[in-house]
């Protein structure tokens, strides 16, 4: 604003957050990754099905990451003006730098971004105990999966959590706690509250998990009361598994949890039941008819496409082979982004 800056407001809510993008035609924005997954996700379904096309875009998107190793963003050429574009266009088509916070984005998603909005991007981590920034990447690094180095007047330190099990000796990772002249003096008429977080020293405990990078950059792992310990003693991040799973254009939402007495992690999943049905034709089509009903009997000539509309959403949920097909597609992709197999699930539970 002293600069001469403007800034927009929502006019209707999150519904309305591409409309007002392209009134406000932002140049600078901060954003949160669920955002830039949904623009990743909407070009991704663009060319699925035309993979000489997918190949081109990509082509063009590696070929931009190289030159934004030096500096240099640009948008010409017919892959920008026949595909790219219209994905600037979205956010106003001004877009000249995005800082994206609240947790960790894909390496993918942060590639894709940069490339096809040419502009930089900056991973920012802090809290509201913290009054805001405490760690950020530079516009100029092109690196994923960390939050940079730490601002300037800030002290960051790693401590043990005994009870999930973690140790900085021993895992090279601990509880990020945070001490600077901008942290808060304590939660408003509650001492106790303000005790748990704020220590002796003056830091603050963030909760969150980090590991320090060669590089001297911060990477976050998740929240200490999110992690858990498989019983043969991996540790798994379930916020970086669910960002993972819903790479998955059969599912909409998932939730991921584990315990330190089993080998695997479960999930729970409520699927994408206009694409399931598209996708799983024939199982469905096999499930229909094994369905006894007044309409299933009248008509037993039905096409595939007609049988479908029979099967309720609930008894989708419940078909092994459904359940089947879905979490191997998850498996898949998730291969795909690299998690490793003891973080992957083994079993889950479909849900309405």
């Amino acid at each position: 604003m002293f600069s001469g800056g403007r800034i927009g407001f929502l006019t209707d809510g999150i519904e309305s957050l591409f409309d007002d993008f392209r009134d406000f035609k932002p140049t600078f924005f901060c954003s949160v990754p669920r955002l830039l997954v949904r623009l990743y996700m909407n070009f991704s379904k663009k060319v699925h099905s035309k993979p000489i096309i997918r190949k081109v875009c990509q082509y063009e998107i590696n070929k931009r990451m190289e030159e934004q190793k030096h500096g240099i963003y640009r948008r010409n050429g017919i892959i920008d003006f026949l595909f790219f574009r219209e994905f600037r266009e979205l956010l106003g088509g001004r877009v000249r730098a995005i800082i994206s916070g609240s947790s960790p984005i894909d390496r993918d998603v942060l590639c894709f971004i940069r490339a096809v909005l040419s502009c930089p991007v900056s991973e920012a981590y802090g809290s509201t105990e913290t009054l805001g920034l405490v760690c950020s990447t530079m516009f100029e690094d092109v690196d994923a999966y960390h939050v940079g180095a730490i601002s300037p007047g800030v002290q960051i330190k790693l401590i043990d959590v005994p009870e999930m099990g973690i140790f900085v000796s021993k895992d090279q990772m601990g509880e990020i706690c945070i001490r600077s002249k901008s942290n808060m003096l304590g939660y408003y008429k509650n001492q106790e509250k303000t005790e748990e977080v704020l220590d002796s020293e003056g830091f603050v405990h963030t909760g969150d998990v980090g590991v320090w990078l060669k590089n001297g950059a911060l990477k976050i792992v998740d929240r200490t009361k999110n992690i858990f310990k498989l019983s043969q003693g991996e540790y798994v991040a379930p916020e970086k598994v669910e960002q993972t799973y819903l790479f998955c254009n059969l599912i909409q939402h998932v939730y991921v949890e584990g315990h330190s007495l089993k080998p695997y992690a479960v999930a729970v999943v409520k699927p994408n039941f206009r694409r399931l049905r598209k996708e799983a034709v024939d199982i469905i089509s096999k499930l229909s008819k094994t369905i006894s009903s007044p309409i299933e009997k009248k008509c037993e000539n039905m096409k595939d496409r007609e049988l479908l509309e029979e099967i309720t959403d609930a008894e989708l949920c419940t078909n092994k082979e459904i359940r089947e097909f879905i979490l191997e597609r998850m498996n898949s992709i998730a291969r795909e982004k690299g998690l490793k197999g003891f973080e992957l699930t083994e079993e889950m539970l479909l849900t309405v």
